[in-house]
């Protein structure tokens, strides 16, 4: 630093007040990931974390003589985290929804079927 600023500068550089500067936070994509379309959500807790799974697809099988239907979710992936973190996400998916219900209308919840 020395070779472009005075020596002035430099020392009132470093005994100035410089205000600390809030952090910047960053969200970055990381190498694996992926985008998953979810029309429902399977929640599992477990003992020490809750799991949900995101689903999307649907595939029934028929009944057929001594057998009932069968109806399957297709899970296109699971999301594990500790408690207190799905309380974060609790809170931050209904501010999310709240300010989509603000620009956009209430949300109707469809009866699941």
């Amino acid at each position: 630093m020395l070779e472009t600023h005075t020596e002035e500068e430099f020392a009132q550089l470093m005994t100035s007040q410089i205000a600390p500067q809030p952090p910047e936070v960053r969200i970055v994509r990381g190498e694996n990931f992926a985008k998953h379309y979810a029309t429902n959500f399977e929640v599992m807790p477990t003992k020490f974390d809750l799991r949900i799974d995101a689903l999307n697809e649907r595939r029934t099988t028929p009944a057929s003589p001594g057998n009932p239907e069968v109806i399957e979710f297709i899970s296109e992936g699971q999301i594990i985290m500790q408690p207190f973190t799905a309380k974060r996400l609790v809170k931050q998916l209904s501010l999310a929804i709240d300010h989509f219900e603000q620009l956009n209308g209430a949300i109707e919840i469809p009866e699941e079927g």
